[in-house]
């Protein structure tokens, strides 16, 4: 429960922020689907988005989700989407698509992008991402309206 008024904090913060200052590099999703896949590329999710996506699809939410393999003394750090050869579930290999993307967890919306808040302050991280130096098509204000 705590973890949650965190996240509504931070959330907040973010949607009242002057987005125009955030610089954004050059971005463009290529459809490579490397996010998707890879021994360490977990989808983090929410426990609250997990359900809300398995009540769309119709199914149990364990049926979806599994703990994070990542540990801090032995206690695991959320939630991840399960995974099958070291890819998620969703994401359909023949075509290079995710299969709920227009369900999509907050963090695959957002990615390559996350945003950091370390000692009052919020940055913005950005991951290794081929789509990286292509022309942009997000901007600061598509970054803000994905947070809603």
């Amino acid at each position: 429960m705590e973890n949650l008024k965190l996240l509504e904090r931070m959330l907040q913060t973010v949607r009242q922020m002057d987005v125009a200052s955030i610089e954004i590099p050059d971005w463009k999703c290529v459809g490579c689907g490397e996010c998707c896949v890879g021994e360490e590329n977990f989808v983090r999710v929410f426990y609250t988005e997990a359900k809300r996506l398995s009540e769309v699809m119709g199914v149990d939410v364990h049926d979806i989700i599994e703990p994070n393999p990542q540990t801090i003394s032995g206690v695991h750090l959320g939630w991840i989407l399960r995974r099958e050869d070291n890819k998620c579930i969703f994401f359909d290999g023949g075509r290079g698509r995710c299969r709920i993307y227009q369900n999509r967890p907050i963090v695959c919306r957002t990615y390559p992008f996350m945003l950091d808040f370390e000692e009052g302050r919020i940055a913005l991280r950005v991951f290794e991402c081929r789509g990286l130096g292509n022309r942009n098509s997000t901007s600061p204000h598509s970054l803000k309206r994905l947070l809603k």
